[in-house]
C-alpha cells in the first residue's frame, strides 16, 4: 500500500433529551456572547471545561452558575479573556437545568441560551482479552460497557496498523475493514450496532430527535468522547485507510468507528466520525473496504 498521508484544512446525562431546535438568537439574543456552554451540553463532575464567551466590555468579568432552582453560585471573578478553565465541583447536583451567567464591567448579565446538564462521572474498569492477553480500559456509559481504547486484536487479513507502522498500536490500535471488524470481538463482546451508538450519544445529551440524522449532530458529545474529554471513552484519533485510493489520512485529527449496521444504501455501512475541530459526532455511511477503528461493547 502506498504510504500517503492526506493533508487537512480548517474544516449527560441519561434520559436527557433537551430540544435544541431553536437558535440561540431566538431564545436569547444576548446569549450569542456565550459560546460554551450555551445550551444542551453535558458537563461532567471533577472534569475541567473551558467556559467561553465573546466580546464584553471591561477588563474583568463575573462568572456565575445558575442552578435549576434559580440559585446563583459564583464561579470566578476573572480577567475578560474570553475563556476560563472551570473544574466542575463534585458537590453539584447531577441533572439538567443549569445556566452560565456572565457579567462584564458596567454591563447587564447574559446567560446561556438554553439549559445544560451536569453529570456524575462514569464507572470505569478493565478487560483482558483471553486470546492475546491484552488488557483494555473500559467505561460504562448509560447501561452499556464500552472499550475505552481502540481494539488491537490481530485477526489476520483486513486488520492493519496506520501506515503499516507497528509502533502506532499503543496509541491507535488497529484499523479494520468492516468484514474483519465484525469478527474481531472476543466471547462476551461485540461490534456495536448503529442503535447502540445512538444510545451512547443520547446518554451524553444528544437530542433523541437527531439521533438518526445523517451528518454532524449534537453539541459537545464529540468533545466528551475525545481523549481526556470527561466521559472516559478516550477516543483515539487513528485516522483511516481509503482502499479506493490506497492512502492513509488524518491521523491525530480524525477517528472513524465502525458499527455492525448496514445502511439502506447498497453495500454501505453506518459509522461514526469524530474530529478535533468539531464538537458533535458525524453519523455517516461508508463502503466496507474502508479501514477504520473499532470499539467493542459488552454483551448484555
Amino acid at each position: 500500500m502506498k504510504l500517503f498521508k492526506s493533508s487537512i484544512f480548517g474544516l449527560l446525562l441519561i434520559g436527557l433529551f433537551m430540544s435544541c431546535s431553536k437558535t440561540n438568537e431566538e431564545v436569547n439574543p444576548n446569549s450569542t456572547r456565550i459560546y460554551f456552554p450555551n445550551g444542551c451540553e453535558v458537563l461532567i463532575k471533577s472534569h475541567s471545561f473551558n467556559l467561553q464567551w465573546g466580546e464584553l466590555a471591561g477588563n474583568e468579568v463575573l462568572l456565575e452558575l445558575v442552578d435549576p432552582t434559580g440559585k446563583v453560585i459564583q464561579i470566578a471573578h476573572t480577567a475578560n479573556t474570553g475563556s476560563f478553565a472551570w473544574d466542575v465541583p463534585v458537590e453539584l447536583e447531577a441533572g439538567d437545568g443549569y445556566k452560565l451567567r456572565i457579567t462584564g464591567e458596567n454591563s447587564s448579565p447574559v446567560e446561556s441560551a438554553q439549559p445544560f446538564a451536569i453529570s456524575e462521572p462514569f464507572e470505569t474498569g478493565t478487560f483482558t482479552d483471553p486470546r492475546d492477553g491484552q488488557t483494555y480500559q473500559t467505561v460504562k456509559i448509560g447501561d452499556t460497557w464500552w472499550l475505552a481504547e481502540n481494539c488491537n486484536y490481530n485477526n489476520g487479513s483486513g486488520s492493519f496498523y496506520y501506515f503499516d507502522d507497528s509502533t502506532t498500536w499503543q496509541k491507535y490500535g488497529r484499523l479494520y475493514t468492516w468484514a474483519t471488524a465484525k469478527t474481531c470481538a472476543p466471547e462476551g463482546w461485540h461490534l456495536p450496532t448503529d442503535d447502540e451508538w445512538n444510545n451512547l450519544e443520547m446518554a451524553l445529551g444528544l437530542d433523541a430527535a437527531f439521533a438518526k440524522t445523517e451528518g454532524w449532530r449534537g453539541t459537545n458529545q464529540g468533545l466528551l468522547l475525545m481523549f481526556n474529554g470527561g466521559s472516559g471513552f478516550n477516543a483515539s484519533y487513528g485516522g483511516y485507510y481509503n482502499a479506493m485510493f490506497d492512502l492513509y489520512g488524518h491521523e491525530g485529527f480524525e477517528a472513524r468507528y465502525w458499527t455492525s449496521s448496514p445502511s439502506n444504501s447498497d453495500s454501505r455501512i453506518w459509522m461514526r466520525l469524530l474530529h478535533t475541530l468539531q464538537g458533535g459526532i458525524d453519523r455517516r455511511q461508508s463502503t466496507g473496504t474502508f479501514g477504520a477503528s473499532v470499539r467493542l461493547v459488552k454483551d448484555e
